[in-house]
Formats: C-alpha cells, sequence, structure tokens
C-alpha cells in the first residue's frame, strides 16, 4: 500500500508549475536586482561626466594664451563649478580641486583615444601661453551594489567593479572669419603687432625651396576652411582661383580660418599675382584687366601710388606704368634699405607730406625759384595735424586725408574729393566710376577699408615652413596697411615683394574683435 502511494506521487504532476514559476520569480528578481545595481552605476556615472564637463570648459574658457591663462584656468575651475552625486561613496556634492585632477597640453592626439601628453609644468610661463586643452579626471568613486555582492557570494564569484570615473577634454580656440588668406612669419615669438603698431615691414613671398625667414609670406590653404558667398564673385571657384578672388574681391569670403592650426601654401603659388593685390589700388592689368570697372573689384577713396598710366596723366593704369615726378607712395621706414625685413616704424612724414601736398616750384632761367602750384587744399591741416601727433604712422596720415577729402551733403550722400591737386595722380580712382568706390570712415571700425588686411602672423622658428605645411599655429591675426602696391613701388621691388605697415592686432585668442572681419573665441569639449 505504501509503495502504491510512492509510485502514485512519482507520477503525480500536480503542482509541477511552482517549480517553474518559483525559478522564474528567482531570475526575474535577480534581474531586477542587476537593473538596481546597474542604475545606481549609470547616474553616479552620468552625474560624474556632467561635472567632468563643467570643469573643462569652465578651465578651457581661460585659456586665452596669456601668460597667466593656467592660474586662472585652475582658479576657474575650482571656483566656478560644482556638481552632485548621489550613491558613490564620500560626500555628495563635487566641488573643488579634491574632486578632479586637471592635465593641460599643446596639442591633441589625432587618435582620439590616444592618451594626451601633459605639460610637466603648466605654470611655467611659457606654458601658461601654449596650453591650449585641458583634460579633467574625476577622482573615482566606489558605488555600492548590495545585490552584486550577494549574488556575488552565493555564486562563489568575485565581486564586480564598482568604480565609477569620467574624462572629458575641452580646448579654447579663436576663429578667424571673412579674413584675407594672407599669412607672414614675425621676427621672433615675443613680436606682437599692438606693440609694434607703425612698423615696416618688407614682405617676400615663400616659396618651396628654402625655409621661410622673417617677412616671408604665403596664403592661407582655402580648400577645406573656405566657402565663396554663393552669391558674390567667388562663388564656384577653387584652388589658386578662389584664393586669387578672395584676395581681389570686396566681400567675398564666408570662411573661417582656426588660430590654432592653419595650412599654408608657398607665397609663389601658380596662377596669383600681383595684379590680384592691386584691384585695391585701382590697378587693372594682366589677369585683372577685365574687371576694371566692375564694383565688386573696386577700390576706396584713397590710391595714391607714386605712378601713373605710361604716357598718361591721370589715366587708368591698365599695363605700362612709370613713376609720376611730384607724388610718391607711402614710403618704408627710414631703416630700410640697410637689411632686414621689419623696420624701426620711423619713416618721413614731412617728405610725404611736402612731396604730395606741398608748394610746386620751378627754376626760371635767371636761376630765381618759380611757384607753379600752391599747396592744397588739406596742407595745412597735415601739417596741423602732424604738429599735434608727431607719431603719427602711414596708415593715420591715409585716414587723415580721406577725412579731408570727405564730402557730405545736406542729404547725407558722401562723395570725395581728389586726393591730390595738381599732380600727375590724383590719389583718386580713375578706373573705378565714382559710384563703385567703396566709401570708408576712417572713425567707424565696421567701416570697411581696401587696403587694409588682416593676416596670420607665424612664428617660423618654432614652426619651420618650407613650402607647403598644414596645421600651423597662428601667434596672432594682424591688421596690415599695404602702403604701395605689390611689385610696382617706387624702389621697383620684384613681383611680390612689397611694403606694408603693421597697424596692430585684429583679434587672437581672447581678443574677439571685428575689423575687415570677426573674430569668434569659441570654447567646446572635444572629448
Amino acid at each position: 500500500m505504501v509503495l502504491q502511494s510512492v509510485n502514485d506521487f512519482h507520477q503525480d504532476e500536480e503542482g509541477g508549475i511552482l517549480v517553474f514559476a518559483g525559478l522564474s520569480l528567482a531570475v526575474m528578481f535577480g534581474m531586477a536586482a542587476m537593473v538596481f545595481d546597474m542604475g545606481r552605476m549609470a547616474t553616479t556615472q552620468t552625474e560624474l561626466q556632467t561635472f567632468a564637463d563643467n570643469v573643462a570648459l569652465a578651465a578651457a574658457g581661460e585659456l586665452d594664451g596669456a601668460t597667466d591663462s593656467v592660474t586662472r584656468a585652475n582658479l576657474a575651475a575650482a571656483n566656478l563649478t560644482s556638481g552632485h552625486q548621489t550613491f558613490g561613496q564620500g560626500n555628495n556634492v563635487l566641488s573643488g580641486a579634491v574632486d578632479y585632477s586637471l592635465c593641460y597640453t599643446e596639442i591633441l592626439p589625432a587618435d582620439d583615444l590616444a592618451p594626451i601628453n601633459c605639460m610637466a609644468d603648466p605654470l611655467d610661463t611659457d606654458n601658461q601661453q601654449l596650453a591650449a586643452y585641458v583634460e579633467v579626471t574625476v577622482t573615482p568613486r566606489d558605488v555600492d551594489l548590495p545585490f552584486a555582492r550577494v549574488l556575488a557570494g552565493l555564486t562563489d564569484n568575485a565581486e564586480p567593479d564598482n568604480t565609477v570615473s569620467a574624462v572629458a577634454v575641452a580646448g579654447f580656440v579663436t576663429y578667424a572669419c571673412d579674413i584675407t588668406p594672407l599669412m607672414f612669419c614675425i621676427p621672433d615669438a615675443d613680436w606682437g603687432a599692438d606693440a609694434n603698431a607703425g612698423q615696416s615691414v618688407f614682405l617676400r613671398s615663400g616659396g618651396n625651396g628654402a625655409q621661410w625667414g622673417p617677412g616671408a609670406f604665403g596664403f592661407l590653404d582655402v580648400t577645406a576652411a573656405s566657402v565663396a558667398d554663393p552669391s558674390g564673385p567667388c562663388a564656384g571657384l577653387n584652388g589658386s582661383k578662389l584664393t586669387a578672388c578672395m584676395i581681389a574681391a570686396v566681400n567675398n569670403i564666408n570662411a573661417c580660418f582656426t588660430q590654432r592650426g592653419v595650412d599654408i601654401e608657398p607665397g609663389q603659388k601658380v596662377g596669383i599675382e600681383n595684379a590680384i593685390f592691386n584691384t585695391r589700388f585701382d590697378m587693372f592689368n594682366s589677369t585683372m584687366s577685365q574687371f576694371a570697372n566692375n564694383p565688386e573689384y573696386a577700390p576706396g577713396p584713397h590710391v595714391a601710388k607714386g605712378f601713373k598710366a605710361k604716357n598718361g596723366n591721370g589715366q587708368c593704369i591698365g599695363q605700362a606704368t612709370e613713376l609720376t615726378d611730384n607724388t610718391i607712395a607711402f614710403p618704408p621706414d627710414l631703416s630700410f634699405p640697410n637689411g632686414g625685413r621689419f623696420g624701426t616704424g620711423l619713416w618721413d612724414v614731412n617728405g610725404y607730406i611736402e612731396t604730395n601736398h606741398g608748394q610746386i616750384t620751378t627754376t626760371d632761367s635767371d636761376g630765381n625759384e618759380v611757384e607753379v602750384s600752391a599747396p592744397s587744399y588739406m596742407y595745412d591741416e597735415l601739417v596741423t595735424y602732424v604738429a599735434s601727433n608727431p607719431t603719427a604712422s602711414r596708415y593715420d596720415i591715409y585716414k587723415e586725408e580721406i577725412r579731408q577729402a570727405t564730402l557730405v551733403d545736406v542729404d547725407g550722400n558722401v562723395t570725395y574729393r581728389d586726393i591730390f591737386e595738381n599732380r600727375d595722380e590724383t590719389g583718386s580712382a580713375q578706373c573705378s566710376a565714382p559710384s563703385n568706390v567703396i566709401p570708408f570712415d576712417p572713425d567707424n571700425q565696421a567701416s570697411i577699408d581696401r587696403r587694409l588686411f588682416v593676416a596670420a602672423a607665424i612664428d617660423c622658428d618654432a614652426n619651420p615652413i618650407s613650402g607647403a605645411q598644414k596645421n600651423v599655429p597662428v601667434k596672432e591675426f594682424v591688421k596690415i596697411f599695404l602702403t604701395q602696391p605689390v611689385g610696382e613701388s617706387t624702389t621697383n621691388p620684384p613681383n611680390f615683394e612689397f611694403y606694408v605697415e603693421v597697424v596692430g592686432s585684429a583679434g587672437g585668442l581672447g581678443k574677439g574683435s571685428q575689423v575687415n572681419g570677426a573674430f569668434n573665441d569659441v570654447v567646446q569639449l572635444y572629448r
């Protein structure tokens, strides 16, 4: 009887589902426990990553290339950021250097997974200027995983890794937009535009053969960085034609170059000629002859250059030229031509005024001096201006001449008198119609000045260049004034050698300014 009962029990299938229900319930509870533990880990990871991102952005916002940028970055990270974490061990509040470590670097590896090479001494003055990026590593936190700990004990397995951290990388960069794609080499790392305002620079095209030295110039590669204004004259162009158009035309660029690294091409670039620059002087020869009266290539109101169309006074300069008898272009510094490419800032301002605006005399048969022409209408004003501004630069005099030549009628319409009187050249446009001339207000920084360039100043000693180079850092973006036509000045340099005057800094790290272009300081996360 007992045996029969045992057999019946063995064969009885009632209640079998409870076994599977029990097993399923155990699995479900296990999964719920794992989700609970993973949720704690994920929440903590998100909280630490948010804190890392905020610290990185706060610190990177101070990396403006100044000698105290890292010092300020450390303070910003410590004092301007805070966070919160819920499940990690220790304090819930995240704040201060105890919760992170900072690593500064000048460049980032091309591979996002590669480790960053931290500066050994970021507070060193040179390093503070070079620091461009900051890596923030949040102090790791252990998260209690109660269910995972129990499960590990029941299964005789090791407990899972419960340590959570976060890393973020941010950087500070300046973008120069809508500028001329031009660069030049500076004398040394200490050279600065504002400190050398008024200095004359003799630029020579940098070629493919030898390493570039101070004063060598080239072009910024527009292939990747630039997009021509779709409604402008450069639309649809590429290569050297695009570069040439961006130098010659008015309001044609819709492009940005990063100060952290630009691509450079030689100054003797095939397809680029001095005529490209000289449209700004109302000169239309060679490849630019077809644009003589095209408003997209019009000059400004002041195009004095010291020479004229050959065998024709006051005519549009198309091809051959010759020196004038009674005008000069803005001369270089008095230190030229005694070697070197960078002058002292001292120039013969009185000689310029006397030659271009003073009395013209001749000698009669008896040896007596005879007046041919009285001083110009602005002569006395210029003399007075220089007396009040004895260190006036060429650009100062240029702007003063435009002020004196500007006429405004009762309706506010602006016209310009000739810059010079009774001279071989008028100093005003002869090729471009008066209605095409680009107005320039010397007292308005937003006004377009056709003879003012914004160029990238590069330390070519620290960044050796011999031909085309990629990702070259820019020391700063510089305003330069084109004092003479390219390749046809009174000193007759060859094609692609010309003089400019340093006006000052146009913008750069921490200098977000605007003049003939826009400069935007951007702080962003990279990792």
